[in-house]
């Protein structure tokens, strides 16, 4: 490959997460159209994006599944407030926590519902 091909796959990559390494990114709509929407989490973590609306870097939560691998999940609010739950646990030690998921993966069901003003939104329930 030439210096702009690699340039240009490394910049397109999540921010050379080490986490993302060579997976593919879903959304919750193609993860259940994959595996269905009972998963079991493996690994969890935030991925820097750049929001479509404002352009700026936000941190995503993100997550790996054992049904697809191969892939990481872009989730949204209610995920990311499960995953800074479960990092509180480990004082923020991401690196630990994730130890500690894959010893004790957590099987979600995720849906697709609406807030109290109609705005639509992924729930997870633990299963």
């Amino acid at each position: 490959m030439s210096k702009f091909s690699d340039t240009a796959k490394k910049a397109t990559e999540a921010n050379q997460n080490p986490y993302t390494e060579g997976l593919d990114k879903y959304n919750c709509e193609q993860l259940i159209a994959a595996a269905g929407n009972e998963v079991t989490i493996t690994t969890a973590f935030y991925v820097q994006m750049k929001d479509t609306a404002t352009k700026a870097l936000k941190d995503v939560p993100c997550f790996i599944c054992k049904e697809i691998p191969d892939k990481f999940i872009s989730a949204g609010t209610s995920f990311g407030k499960i995953l800074e739950a479960w990092l509180n646990l480990f004082e923020g030690n991401l690196d630990a926590m994730n130890a500690g998921l894959k010893a004790e993966p957590v099987k979600f069901k995720i849906e697709k519902t609406k807030t109290n003003d109609g705005r639509p939104f992924w729930k997870f329930s633990v299963v």
